[in-house]
């Protein structure tokens, strides 16, 4: 279960990476969420926060906003967190445009372009996992991480 200690109304963001990390990268930004998240504060307050690196090339934070919410200042910080893994490491965690298709426990990541080629190819089908880059809470994550092609934003588009 993705971070077991946190309570189901958490709210999360998920921050993909263009590429899967290799194992010191991810070792390194491991080490730079936890102290990020053991520093992260919002008008001098402690947040609540924890974040768990999901097959090797998707950020999850989470935050227990009934704890205390984040502000938009504090939010900012995490996209400065991963700018700096962009300039270190040359990924991307910001970009939108992006598939996480997951086969065997593994991850891939497409491009539109490359998605939709593959969907036009029929390797990537309607009923394949991708990861949900919609979801708001922890709750959520847990049960719908993975949903099918066919929900996700490119499968919608593509099976108009």
């Amino acid at each position: 279960m993705i971070l077991p200690e946190f309570p189901a109304y958490s709210r999360i963001w998920l921050f993909g990476s263009q590429r899967i990390l290799t194992i010191a990268e991810q070792l390194t930004l491991r080490h730079q969420m936890e102290e990020f998240v053991g520093g992260w504060q919002a008008h001098g307050n402690h947040l609540t926060a924890g974040f768990e690196l999901l097959y090797g090339c998707m950020l999850l934070l989470a935050v227990d906003e009934k704890q205390e919410a984040p502000s938009g200042c504090s939010i900012d910080k995490i996209f400065n967190v991963l700018r700096m893994q962009n300039e270190r490491f040359g990924v991307d965690f910001l970009q939108r445009k992006l598939v996480w298709v997951c086969k065997d426990n593994l991850v891939q990541v497409f491009t539109e372009n490359q998605a939709t080629e593959h969907y036009q190819n029929k390797k990537l089908l309607p009923e394949n996992l991708v990861i949900n880059t919609t979801i708001l809470n922890l709750g959520e994550a847990r049960i719908n991480l993975l949903h099918e092609f066919s929900h996700n934003w490119l499968g919608k588009k593509l099976l108009l």
